[in-house]
């Protein structure tokens, strides 16, 4: 609380932006040209696939599956280039390598010896890492959504 006969200092947060009193009348100018009978904006579309500029979480799990499941089948249609600790399954070996190779864990059991399937597996790799990064991050963003949802709001 200020002193008696003192005036509040306010200052501004150096992150925000400074206001410019003209650019600000004109962008006013402009939504209230843009404003229909309602006096309401008409709502933006959508600029992304689905849900927007940021895809969801159950999209990025699908597309990680769907990812997983084509990497299995075409890694088992390459195994006969692939050397290495197999087991009698080859499903499962194709399966258990792309997981592997995905989360770049590499136990080095199931190794590719062709040129092609060792091609395979660097692409495979870089895409794997950036579909589940994405994966993690969009299970990041439902998780501390969901806790601030929980959380009390404060007084105004």
């Amino acid at each position: 609380m200020p002193l008696p006969g003192m005036a509040r200092r306010f200052r501004r947060c150096q992150t925000a932006p400074s206001h410019n009193a003209e650019q600000g009348s004109i962008l006013l100018r402009q939504n209230m040209s843009r404003k229909g009978a309602s006096g309401t904006l008409p709502p933006v579309p959508p600029n992304g696939l689905i849900t927007g500029a940021r895809p969801r979480f159950w999209l990025v799990g699908i597309l990680l599956l769907a990812y997983l499941l084509a990497g299995t089948a075409a890694f088992y249609l390459a195994m006969d280039d692939m050397s290495g600790d197999r087991s009698g399954n080859l499903a499962l070996d194709a399966l258990y390598f792309c997981v592997v190779t995905m989360t770049t864990v590499g136990y080095d059991d199931i190794v590719p010896s062709s040129d092609v399937a060792k091609l395979l597996a660097c692409v495979f790799a870089f895409a794997g890492v950036a579909l589940v990064g994405a994966f993690l991050s969009k299970a990041a963003d439902y998780l501390v959504e969901k806790q601030g949802a929980r959380l009390p709001r404060g007084a105004p």
